[in-house]
């Protein structure tokens, strides 16, 4: 099955990660659906994976997501705030019902070659995998102040913990720490990465 987890989160978040398919198992109105929407088969797929973690998470068939004028996606029906992700495979949602972003992005050195767009000089990434955090994390937190239409120097990452090991799916995780320095406001950033993606995400 493409669900890869579904993790519920202090203070009442909800996380899941799902694999996405080429071909993936759903009733017919929502390929239709996604098929009137986009012509690109990438796409489509992405709009059905993301209803079906969606149906997955929620424990419910209807699902409808709508968006506001900013281009922020929500819940119809559902006062929670939601954030979504997806990467090439991989696509990530999260409920919570404060402020919140996720992020997933496929492993790739591709980070190292557009890491000095969006590192600051005070922050430290020395390799792929730290950077590929940091990157994430940044997407991270301009979904959860999306209002603000953070650039990358209005962000700052670092480490809070060493990465170490975390679970059979997840063989590395880290703790990070985010500051949205248009507010001086900071909060953790919770990271993990499996051998074929880097996912963040943060509540508060």
């Amino acid at each position: 099955m493409p669900l890869l987890r579904i993790e519920h989160l202090d203070g009442g978040g909800l996380l899941g990660i799902w694999q996405m398919t080429e071909a993936p198992d759903c009733d017919e109105a929502l390929m239709a659906e996604a098929r009137r929407l986009y012509r690109n088969m990438a796409r489509q797929r992405e709009y059905v994976c993301v209803r079906l973690l969606l149906r997955a998470m929620l424990g419910r068939h209807e699902v409808l997501i709508d968006h506001l004028e900013s281009g922020k996606p929500f819940l119809v029906g559902d006062p929670r705030t939601l954030s979504i992700s997806h990467t090439r495979g991989f696509c990530a949602a999260l409920l919570t019902d404060g402020r919140g972003g996720v992020d997933v992005e496929y492993c790739s050195d591709r980070v190292n070659r557009i890491a000095h767009r969006f590192l600051r000089t005070d922050e430290k990434a020395d390799d792929t995998l730290s950077r590929l955090a940091f990157w994430s994390a940044k997407e991270t937190i301009y979904k959860m102040f999306s209002e603000d239409h953070l650039d990358f120097s209005q962000m700052r990452v670092c480490l809070a913990a060493d990465f170490h090991e975390a679970d059979a799916q997840h063989p590395v995780a880290t703790l990070l720490h985010g500051e949205n320095l248009l507010r001086n406001v900071s909060f953790p950033i919770a990271c993990f990465v499996s051998r074929e993606y880097v996912l963040t995400y943060s509540t508060f």
